[in-house]
C-alpha cells in the first residue's frame, strides 16, 4: 500500500477523528450439548449422532469453558498488510 492511503480496513465515519480500523480475527470455541437421537439400539444412536444426521443441539447446549482460541497465523493471512 503506497505511503498515505487510506487502508480499505479503516472503519471510522469521521476521518478528522479516526476510532481505529476494522480486523478480520478468525477464532474457534468449543460447545457441549446434549441431542435427542432416535435408534433402536444406544450403539445406533452413538452412530447416528458420529455421522452427522441429528442435528446439533442448539438449545441444550453451552460454551465450554477457556476452549476459546484466536488462530493467528490466520489472522495474518486475513490481514496481511499488518501482519504481526
Amino acid at each position: 500500500m503506497a505511503l498515505g492511503e487510506k487502508s480499505p480496513l479503516q472503519s471510522w465515519d469521521d476521518p478528522k477523528k479516526p476510532l481505529g480500523k476494522t480486523y478480520r480475527i478468525p477464532c474457534s470455541w468449543e460447545m457441549y450439548g446434549v441431542m435427542d437421537v432416535r435408534a433402536e439400539s444406544l450403539e445406533e444412536a452413538v452412530r447416528e449422532a458420529f455421522e452427522g444426521n441429528t442435528p446439533l443441539p442448539m438449545d441444550n447446549s453451552a460454551y465450554v469453558e477457556a476452549s476459546f482460541d484466536v488462530d493467528v497465523e490466520v489472522a495474518e493471512e486475513y490481514n496481511p498488510e499488518h501482519c504481526l
